[in-house]
């Protein structure tokens, strides 16, 4: 079993009222020349017991007509130019795997049927208002508790005159509708496991850009059980699991340092973990990158989808990348 206890003896000694985000960054800069050997010694650790996330390749995200479509439909005209093209690129990649999710699952579908898609975290429907408008058949939910941000989603929904799509102003764990794909971009922590579950019990596929996996920890809102997946259940405990999630808990912009590098091979392993979970349920999934890789720094996506529906048009694979050289024996 890996060893680690001392980050999160460190961290949970702290006082009651310490701010966790706070509490962890002064945490890493004052132990920063500890991360090296933790990070090998899990990456190692885990290597070694048949642990090897994979990443898939595949086409090219198709751009889209930005500039063809509706203003209120664009991420660009709700925010400074920079930011809005990263999220463009971010909502190309998310609407591609969509696709590659309902396409194939329509051609064994009855001919009425019309996919019922639910962005969670939504925010202001980045993501869900081009889904609308590029999908007309569709259902599409716009799941958000912030008030703010769903007031600003009504105001957009005016502006287009878009009927098939529904504002739900209330936290995800108390969204009860059907749905067949779920989707949901930088949702904070366990709130993508929890959609994540969402998804599993439906049977519904899921395309995930998670992040801040460091908060795992903190997940008081469902029953969610880590590690996901039985496999890694067998190999690594719950307070092991909870210390590489902090490890992997990286945002930087920085992508080739060591510790970039390995702090990232750390996340692969969560969301290995998250799809094999899908996996023991039936489903196939994919890990990949938001292309290009720089349209965020939390640029992971898993996908899953019932084996009997979806399909993913698979151009190459890469294997994990980390400074690690050996693997003990």
């Amino acid at each position: 079993m890996l060893a680690a206890r001392w980050w999160v003896q460190d961290f949970v000694s702290g006082a009651p009222n310490s701010k966790e985000t706070t509490s962890r960054e002064d945490y890493f800069r004052t132990n920063r020349e500890h991360l090296p050997k933790r990070h090998l010694q899990f990456i190692q650790g885990l290597l070694a017991k048949g642990v090897k996330p994979t990443y898939t390749i595949t086409e090219k995200p198709e751009a889209i007509a930005w500039e063809t479509m509706p203003a209120s439909v664009d991420p660009c005209t709700f925010m400074k130019p920079e930011r809005g093209h990263r999220k463009r690129k971010q909502v190309e990649n998310m609407i591609q795997l969509a696709r590659c999710c309902l396409d194939d699952s329509a051609n064994k579908r009855p001919a009425e049927w019309r996919p019922v898609i639910v962005d969670f975290c939504a925010g202001s429907g980045h993501l869900a208002f081009p889904l609308a408008y590029l999908f007309p058949n569709a259902q599409v939910f716009l799941v958000e508790r912030n008030s703010t941000a769903i007031a600003k989603a009504h105001e957009r929904k005016t502006l287009l005159g878009l009927s098939n799509i529904t504002i739900y102003h209330g936290s995800l764990e108390t969204f009860t509708e059907r749905f067949d794909l779920a989707l949901g971009v930088h949702a904070c922590g366990f709130l993508t496991d929890i959609i994540h579950a969402k998804a599993l019990e439906h049977g519904a596929a899921y395309v995930l850009c998670p992040c801040c996996v460091g908060k795992l920890r903190l997940n008081t809102l469902a029953p969610i059980t880590y590690p996901r997946s039985t496999m890694l259940q067998h190999l690594v405990s719950k307070s092991d699991y909870l210390d590489l999630a902090s490890l992997a808990d990286y945002g930087g912009w920085d992508f080739e340092s060591p510790e970039a590098i390995d702090r990232r091979a750390c996340k692969s392993f969560i969301e290995f973990d998250r799809n094999k979970c899908a996996e023991e349920n039936g489903y196939e999934t994919f890990l990949l990158r938001v292309d290009p890789p720089e349209a965020t720094p939390k640029n992971d996506l898993i996908v899953g989808f019932k084996k009997t529906l979806g399909s993913l048009r698979v151009k190459n694979t890469t294997p994990l990348r980390t400074t690690v050289s050996t693997i003990p024996s």
